[in-house]
């Protein structure tokens, strides 16, 4: 009952949230988006490079963006050090101004660390993925801000449990401040309902479709895939192969291509609006993550909504969604050989292919309803200041 009191008291007291974040991607759009029409006023700090396009911004948010505050940032970025001291100095004069009563910082490395050094509490936390399972083990540096950021914290919301599990071995930080929650995904938007359409397949509408739309960095690990290719079309000559977004190895994926002479076989669509990807995906057969490390992918999310079977690598965040044979299979990184058996085994199964895409289709309406895992953040802000005591 005393907790209760305490809460009726507090309800009133955090209204206003400064949502930081380094680089201002879907992600942070479907967020804010959320939190507008929730009932906390939202600030939103960009630290990215570039300047955010109207089309980028929600209505309601109030934006604060550091390339304003410092328009040449060449020479800083080339500097780390002097880069942080003044985006800590830049944050540190906007929270004069919103005296926000919550921070919420993303990225723990970059501006969950700037957040961290700035005196106003109560402080959120919520890592990304690779600030927590890839960054600490690069070096002893990295790992020394990880901790430091995390101490700072009041409070960490976690995407999976791979994430958490690390934060427990890296650091002491009480377990029972680390909340567990996917952030989910909007599934008026993405789900069964589209069909298979002509119009963006082209010449492949008829063809079993493989897509993949992970970013073209080595962590995620699309080279394997792409070099699964050769023994999958030799079994499955009706097989092609669909690559969304881009990155810095873009142009060494598609020389991969040309060298495996598959070209016929495999189209680089790049970046495709978020608007346009249920229909990518609801046209294609079977969804592929090769990825090394993650968190819980919303990319991995969306395709099991659309009811997409999947193919994922053997990660602890993968495990969290799929149970190999059940709703998809996994793989070992770096595998081309296990990832091309496991698409000939599904493209050789109709009945498979169908049941698993069933049970994707429920897993995400029972566990990545973002309007239903919102809620859940909504009602640790309201109880954050018992978390802080």
């Amino acid at each position: 009952m005393e907790l209760f009191k305490k809460l009726e008291m507090n309800k009133e007291k955090y209204k206003k949230v400064a949502y930081v974040s380094n680089n201002f991607l879907i992600h942070d759009t479907r967020f804010l988006i959320k939190l507008a029409s929730s009932e906390f006023e939202t600030h939103a700090v960009s630290f990215a490079n570039h300047k955010l396009s109207q089309g980028e911004k929600i209505e309601g948010v109030y934006y604060y963006e550091f390339i304003d505050f410092f328009p040449n940032q060449y020479l800083i970025r080339k500097i780390p050090p002097l880069w942080f001291i003044v985006s800590f100095l830049y944050l540190k004069y906007l929270f004069k101004s919103i005296k926000p009563d919550i921070v919420h910082t993303g990225y723990a490395a970059v501006s969950g660390f700037i957040g961290s050094l700035v005196n106003k509490r109560p402080i959120i936390l919520m890592p990304w993925g690779s600030d927590i399972l890839v960054e600490p083990f690069q070096s002893y540096f990295r790992l020394l801000i990880l901790r430091f950021t995390i101490y700072r914290a009041d409070i960490i919301c976690c995407d999976c449990n791979a994430v958490k599990n690390n934060i427990t071995k890296l650091t002491t930080f009480p377990s029972k401040k680390i909340v567990v929650f996917p952030w989910g995904i909007d599934l008026k938007q993405f789900n069964e309902n589209l069909s298979r359409s002509k119009e963006t397949l082209g010449e492949w509408y008829s063809k079993k479709i493989i897509i993949c739309n992970r970013n073209h960095e080595e962590i995620y690990g699309v080279i394997d895939l792409i070099n699964s290719i050769p023994k999958i079309i030799e079994n499955r000559r009706d097989v092609r192969f669909l690559f969304l977004s881009d990155g810095p190895l873009s142009n060494s994926l598609q020389n991969r291509v040309k060298e495996l002479d598959i070209e016929k076989y495999v189209r680089f669509e790049g970046r495709v609006p978020n608007e346009n990807l249920p229909q990518y995906l609801r046209s294609s057969d079977i969804y592929m993550t090769p990825s090394y490390s993650d968190g819980t992918s919303l990319s991995l999310l969306e395709a099991m909504a659309c009811g997409l079977p999947i193919i994922a690598t053997s990660i602890t965040a993968n495990r969290e969604w799929i149970v190999h044979g059940l709703n998809g299979f996994l793989v070992k990184i770096k595998s081309a050989e296990e990832i091309s058996k496991y698409i000939i085994t599904l493209l050789n199964d109709k009945e498979l292919l169908a049941r698993m895409s069933k049970l994707n289709v429920l897993v995400s309406k029972m566990k990545a309803n973002w309007d239903s895992n919102f809620s859940k953040l909504e009602k640790i802000y309201r109880e954050l200041k018992i978390y802080a005591e």
